[in-house]
């Protein structure tokens, strides 16, 4: 590990210096990510489908699945037409601007060791894209000159070391992805307002300040309506639909609920993993000896506030706070640093034992999925055939065909029968769920499990199986 360290620490030396070799640690980091990309044979949560490739492939070829978000509005249509940046630079470059090349290295491991971000940071979902957005973001806005750092980390009215800028055109970019992360899921204005808070307590004129965001704001609101309204037909204002859905209403509360302490004692230890422990370690050592969280701590702050704004929501999942991730990382990467000289080589062969069989695992055989959500997509087939999915949408939005499924199959397959003149070629269910329950219509029927494949070690709920199978009509009427 420790040759690693010193080859990764030259290679970041040689891209920040623009070195001639500097090309090779992106081209590493991509290639990397793009592997992690094609090694997947999960899947995570039904979303990273249906508000991603599905509603894309509706937008490109005309044809597809648009599940009850689409129908009322709660999704907006720029998710699906951005790309992700490259956040593992981001990060790197923001923990060297804070301290120095060699805390860059420890982050940038941290980051390619983390498991949750191999696992999550490259599926389709609006939350992977919010923390790639997020990070550049904050790289863009908090990248300040040397000599800007001098001279305003003594003066800073708050006491947290680098300050946001925003008048520069680069700190105005960064607003921008602000802005731009905002339209990819309305949740990521609790971190944008959260930073503006930050940036007016620091800046000796936060009404420039303010007049220099808001027109990034409403640009991208006007951007946000005009789309919408192209694809919808109709003016929609996404924002208000999903705040008034999982706030007002908490509409979301139907697809499962956990008591407000979730994120601190189970939600963080199993996004941040090791990387929580290394936090926490950080926070005892300021505790005791005054140093381990050094400045700029803002970042931290705003974590905190991020998840406790969450926590105030009762419908809760992993991947909701998986921006937090990034804003941590460059501090866990300094205590990583404190660690060098007795406890690194054993704490990060630890770490990338630990990371490498959790990654591995949940790559090659594991799959977590809502159990209310419909867990396939369709447009993998590309073909414009007639496909049923028992909808999940919340009571008074649609009828809750998936619960009454579940509740009992052999009334709603019946049912379904006497709607249908022909029925369908194959059927898709968990093979010791469904394909237990229903057994005695889909042998009445001739259907036959003709290819099975591994689902889940450990199923989330009665309605998630251990083997997911595809039954064919041997005989057709």
């Amino acid at each position: 590990m420790v040759a690693i360290e010193r080859w990764l620490e030259q290679q970041v030396q040689a891209y920040l210096e623009d070195q001639p070799k500097g090309w090779k640690l992106p081209a590493l980091l991509i290639s990397y990510r793009i592997g992690c990309a094609l090694l997947m044979c999960t899947s995570f949560v039904p979303d990273e489908y249906w508000q991603a490739n599905e509603i894309g492939h509706w937008m490109a070829f005309g044809y597809g699945y648009r599940t009850w978000e689409w129908q009322q509005g709660l999704r907006g249509f720029f998710h699906p037409a951005v790309l992700v940046g490259l956040a593992d630079l981001s990060i790197m470059k923001l923990a060297r601007k804070w301290f120095g090349t060699q805390v860059a290295v420890m982050t940038l491991l941290a980051s390619v060791f983390s498991w949750f971000i191999a696992y999550c940071g490259v599926r389709t979902l609006s939350s992977s894209m919010e923390a790639a957005l997020s990070i550049s973001m904050f790289v863009n806005i908090t990248m300040v000159a040397k000599d800007s750092y001098e001279k305003y980390s003594e003066e800073d009215a708050v006491g947290t070391g680098p300050r946001i800028i925003t008048n520069t055109k680069r700190a105005r970019f960064g607003w921008v992805l602000a802005a731009a992360s905002c339209l990819v899921r309305p949740t990521a204005g609790i971190m944008w307002i959260s930073i503006g808070v930050v940036h007016m307590l620091q800046s000796h004129s936060w009404k420039r300040s303010i007049l220099s965001i808001l027109p990034i704001a409403a640009a991208a609101l006007f951007v946000s309506l005009i789309l919408d309204y192209w694809w919808y037909g109709t003016l929609t204002v996404v924002q208000l639909n999903f705040l008034r859905f999982n706030v007002l209403t908490e509409g979301a509360n139907y697809y499962g609920i956990h008591p407000w302490y979730w994120y601190f004692v189970q939600g963080l230890p199993v996004v941040y993993g090791l990387l929580y422990f290394i936090l926490l370690i950080g926070l005892g050592l300021q505790l005791i000896y005054g140093y381990g969280l050094p400045h700029p701590r803002w970042p931290i702050i705003i974590s905190v506030i991020y998840v406790t704004v969450f926590s105030c929501l009762r419908h809760k999942e992993f991947r909701f706070v998986f921006p937090t991730i990034y804003l941590i990382l460059p501090h866990c990467g300094y205590v990583l640093h404190l660690c060098q000289i007795t406890l690194q080589p054993l704490l990060f062969d630890f770490c990338l034992d630990i990371n490498e069989c959790v990654v591995y695992y949940l790559w090659s055989g594991y799959d977590i999925y809502n159990a209310r959500a419909s867990s396939r997509p369709g447009s993998h087939l590309h073909r414009n055939i007639n496909m049923r999915f028992p909808g999940c949408p919340p009571p008074g939005l649609g009828e809750p065909e998936s619960d009454r499924l579940h509740a009992d199959p052999l009334t709603w397959l019946q049912e379904f029968e006497a709607s249908v003149t022909l029925l369908p070629s194959f059927v898709v269910a968990y093979k010791d769920v469904l394909g237990t329950r229903a057994y005695p219509w889909l042998h009445r029927h001739a259907y036959e499990a003709v290819h099975c494949v591994n689902h889940a070690h450990f199923p989330q709920s009665d309605r998630d199986g251990n083997i997911f199978c595809v039954y064919s009509r041997i005989k057709l009427d």
